[in-house]
């Protein structure tokens, strides 16, 4: 989901909307950045259970 904002937001950088294809090549290191702090926030969060709570809300 984050990673589809950081496509958003690359395609209005201008100002004016810019169609820019959505490719590993181009998000790969964006989704595996993301992914990794979700891994630390839930490794964080797991004696609150937060990650479970989450989860059920999604």
């Amino acid at each position: 989901m984050k990673t589809g904002n950081v496509s958003a937001v690359d395609e209005w950088m201008t100002g004016t909307w810019m169609d820019i294809p959505f490719t590993i090549q181009e998000y790969c290191n964006a989704y595996k950045s993301h992914l990794k702090c979700l891994h630390a926030f839930e490794d964080a969060m797991k004696a609150y259970n937060v990650a479970s709570h989450l989860h059920k809300a999604l």
